[in-house]
């Protein structure tokens, strides 16, 4: 079911991002704009072998940034930018199912500003919304909160299209650990 789901938020994804690369973004390649959001698509890989046998060894994700160039112009020669960013990661295995929003804040540096493709590593912090249902262990949470942190390493692909691998760290909930690896593709939209 989750399988299913994932394919079609990537085709989604991928209709929306040739959508936007091909629409003109309304101003100059060197031109900033304040404000861009980027949309994402991401699968989820939890690292503990629990978390993994009760609700699947891959799930699917989706999420926003949003990126505030303009606010934090001081920063742009230390190629350092912030953003805040939510998502949303699903995970179901036969009559299981997890949920994990994340919503934080995130640093990142550019490691080389040379060519269209450019590479980047960054930090963040996050609250998390938990919600799970492993019936043969008879544990139901309902919503509860945890939080945690991530290390991420990415990409500026163009300036439309970015692809991006993290680990993400989340306190555990009811002894499950929830902590795993994500990657993920990113487009942007202009403001």
């Amino acid at each position: 079911m989750a399988g299913r789901r994932g394919i079609c938020a990537g085709i989604v994804f991928l209709l929306c991002t040739l959508f936007f690369m091909t629409t003109p973004a309304g101003a100059a390649e060197g031109e900033k704009k304040p404000f861009f959001l980027s949309p994402a698509v991401s699968g989820y890989f939890p690292t503990d072998s629990k978390t993994r046998d009760a609700f699947g060894s891959a799930w699917w994700g989706i999420g926003v940034t949003l990126n505030t160039e303009a606010l934090f112009g001081g920063f742009d020669s230390a190629g350092l930018s912030f953003a805040p960013y939510f998502g949303l990661y699903h995970g179901d295995k036969e009559d299981n199912d997890a949920w994990v929003i994340p919503l934080g804040i995130q640093a990142r540096w550019t490691l080389s500003a040379q060519g269209s493709v450019k590479p980047y590593a960054g930090i963040g912090v996050a609250g998390y919304g938990i919600k799970f249902d492993d019936r043969p262990a008879g544990v139901d949470t309902g919503w509860r909160g945890a939080f945690g942190g991530r290390f991420m390493l990415g990409m500026d692909i163009t300036r439309w299209f970015n692809v991006e691998a993290a680990y993400n760290i989340v306190s555990e909930v009811k002894d499950y650990d929830l902590s795993g690896f994500s990657i993920r593709g990113k487009f942007r939209i202009y403001f």
